[in-house]
């Protein structure tokens, strides 16, 4: 097979790339530097591009490969004979919010500067193969302007609850537009939903780039963006009196009941997912008048995250040295029984160990000056 006929084969299978966030990939097109958000991957003249334009910085493809593939920062990887290697890397430019972009055929042009740097970095978006859900292609201006009404506006929400991967105007904001307008409009990703538990903050400057992107017009409609308008997970708090409920309990059978067991740090609620919580309060460990003790957060059954709470444990009983004899209590099935025996060893903050005269070894917890109770 040719390389004309293989890189015809090439065309007309050409993955799709796009750019997912903010950003543009450069090109240049007989001479004069291009921008697109989406491009097909062909070979050009030797050099990776797309339609008749050459990515820059230049990534030159040595033989006709079957197949491309660009990952998430930009690298791209060529299957040559089926095995993949590296050709290079893709780089983004980014321009000030409000930059115009002037047409140019498949392309776009532009007067200004633009900062050029790797994806991901300085707020720049990501590489995407195939074309970015929810952004719609651009439309003519002169179909969004006969659309349009002089009094139309764009009002962004103080606070926007979302769920899923990335949110769009219309997660976040009221479009007092004509119908078929504000459909379109919608449909524009402003961001990705922060991790549960983080606001995103909302700015106007970022809503007037995304639209541009998008290929509207923003200084067609007045725009409100609240100082204060944020975006979030839908989540619920778990207040830190529900942690210290669940493991004090715990920490005193170890302590003894003459034990004042306090909190020593005081935690802001901790913020999880939608679901049925459950806390589950491990074993303490214990040293001198401390007491540490890890408390496991559920949701839905699956173990998400932990915290671990500090007490202090004052007023505990004094323990018996080991050889010397306590008195024991028994509670088993209603049947209450007392006895003596001797105390062998000592674990924890009150726990004690004793043996039977018939030789049995039990733990027990001391609950006052020489008494150990057990619970057969």
């Amino acid at each position: 097979m040719n390389s004309l006929l293989s890189a015809l084969l090439i065309a007309q299978t050409a993955p799709m790339l796009s750019i997912d966030g903010e950003g543009w990939m450069r090109l240049s097109r007989e001479g004069r530097t291009v921008f697109t958000r989406e491009a097909n991957l062909t070979v050009v003249k030797g050099k990776l591009g797309t339609g008749d334009a050459t990515f820059l910085p230049v990534i030159a493809v040595s033989a006709t490969p079957e197949s491309f593939r660009v990952t998430r920062d930009g690298t791209v990887m060529a299957t040559v004979s089926g095995r993949e290697t590296t050709l290079g890397r893709l780089v983004l430019a980014q321009f000030a919010p409000g930059t115009p972009m002037n047409a140019l055929g498949d392309f776009s042009t532009s007067a200004s500067r633009a900062q050029i740097g790797a994806a991901g970095e300085n707020g720049a978006g990501w590489f995407k193969m195939g074309a970015v859900s929810g952004v719609p292609r651009p439309v003519p201006q002169t179909r969004i302007l006969s659309d349009s009404t002089s009094n139309a506006q764009i009002r962004v929400r103080t606070e926007s609850v979302v769920e899923g991967k990335t949110f769009t105007l219309a997660d976040i904001a009221d479009l007092k537009l004509p119908q078929t307008l504000a459909a379109q409009i919608g449909q524009v990703v402003v961001g990705d939903v922060p991790p549960i538990g983080i606001d995103r903050k909302l700015d106007r400057d970022r809503i007037m780039v995304r639209l541009r992107v998008a290929g509207f017009d923003p200084n067609a409609w007045t725009i409100e963006v609240p100082e204060a308008a944020v975006v979030r997970r839908p989540s619920q708090s778990i207040e830190h009196s529900a942690f210290v409920n669940i493991a004090m309990p715990v920490v005193a059978a170890q302590a003894g009941t003459q034990a004042e067991i306090k909190d020593l740090n005081p935690l802001p609620p901790l913020v999880v997912g939608m679901g049925e919580v459950s806390l589950n309060a491990l074993a303490p460990s214990m040293s001198n008048n401390k007491a540490t003790i890890r408390v496991e957060v559920r949701l839905n059954g699956q173990v998400i995250n932990s915290r671990t709470l500090q007490f202090s444990v004052a007023g505990r009983v004094a323990m018996p040295k080991i050889g010397t004899m306590v008195t024991v209590r028994t509670k088993s099935s209603g049947v209450r029984v007392q006895f003596t025996a001797k105390v062998t060893a000592i674990s924890g903050l009150s726990q004690v160990e004793i043996q039977t005269a018939e030789g049995t070894k039990l733990i027990g917890n001391l609950v006052e000056p020489g008494v150990v109770e057990i619970s057969l």
